[in-house]
């Protein structure tokens, strides 16, 4: 009789918090980012179809409740995912964890208690009557160095991203794209310029995982062959400078069409075309604009165009991750 006592006083409290929350009016002219302090973002604008008021007010609670403690650890704070459509941003400390969903509208919205498991964390929704489980909470979240950054990584996700951050993939061939609400990266905000290293760093149950970038040099250097093209819109020449490269290292190192190596030397990457058992073909593109090839460092956001450098037989080369 005193255990169910208690469960029906919980249940009495529960019930009236909730009905103390929905009483307060949202402002229909408002938005999610408005609401929570952020700057007033139209394409945050509510959908209640998918969630309800009292969702937003308990979320926006949680999230003012998480923002004005002191964080207890490094790893606590505002995190956000690349995705090829919308914004995803997560917050959490061990007072909770607030989940939102940005495209068009807020298109999700999660909230809960945070479990930790030492080198992991384990969100925990509380929302309820959700007709469709969201798919990000599932599993452990495994905390990984990246450099100077602060990553953490859906658990059944670390092998692929240990390929990934070495950069043994074949980026446009990836059995599973990374970025998508459901992908399973995430990175501190603040921590997006911040230096990235050769290999990330595991937990010590996770070793097993570590994926060293392949190295090759430079073997030969091909003809440049030249496309050129008008732009109908510009009438100006345009077209791509081409040059058949052989690197060393093939199938038997793991080698594979489609991946593609750093030169740091040139500041480009080369992608490789064809493998044999010890060696492989490769190619550099560089497009060919008014007279002139453009040499641009993608790596960097915005980077200034340069002087481009002749490829020269010597140079090495490395996968590296295309994560920026």
């Amino acid at each position: 009789m005193m255990i169910a006592s208690k469960y029906k006083f919980i249940a009495l409290l529960y019930l009236a918090l909730c009905t103390s929350v929905t009483a307060q009016p949202i402002d229909d002219e408002s938005n999610w980012y408005k609401e929570i302090g952020r700057v007033d973002n139209g394409n945050s604008r509510f959908d209640f179809t998918r969630y309800s008021k009292n969702d937003i007010q308990l979320a926006k609670s949680k999230y003012l409740q998480i923002m004005a403690a002191p964080h207890q650890n490094e790893w606590e704070g505002k995190y956000s995912r690349e995705t090829m459509l919308g914004r995803v941003g997560l917050v959490w400390s061990q007072q909770g964890f607030v989940y939102d969903y940005v495209y068009h509208t807020l298109a999700n919205i999660d909230y809960g208690r945070v479990a930790l498991r030492g080198d992991s964390i384990l969100l925990v929704s509380e929302r309820f009557n959700v007709q469709k489980p969201n798919p990000f909470l599932e599993g452990e979240l495994i905390r990984v160095r990246f450099g100077e950054r602060h990553l953490m990584i859906a658990r059944n996700g670390l092998k692929d991203f240990a390929i990934f951050a070495a950069g043994l993939d074949v980026p446009d061939r990836r059995k599973r794209d990374i970025y998508t609400e459901e992908g399973g990266v995430w990175e501190k905000v603040g921590d997006e310029d911040k230096s990235l290293s050769d290999v990330p760093t595991y937990p010590a149950r996770y070793a097993y995982l570590i994926r060293k970038p392949m190295r090759a040099k430079v073997s030969s250097v091909g003809v440049l062959t030249i496309s050129r093209r008008t732009s109908p819109d510009f009438a100006i020449g345009k077209g791509d400078h081409v040059r058949q490269l052989t690197v060393s290292g093939g199938s038997r190192n793991g080698m594979k069409v489609g991946m593609t190596f750093w030169i740091d030397i040139l500041e480009e990457r080369i992608e490789i075309v064809s493998v044999g058992r010890t060696q492989s073909n490769a190619r550099l593109v560089r497009p060919f604009i008014d007279g002139k090839e453009f040499c641009r460092n993608d790596e960097i956001l915005d980077g200034e165009p340069f002087a481009c450098r002749e490829p020269k037989i010597g140079m090495q080369a490395r996968t590296k991750t295309h994560y920026f």
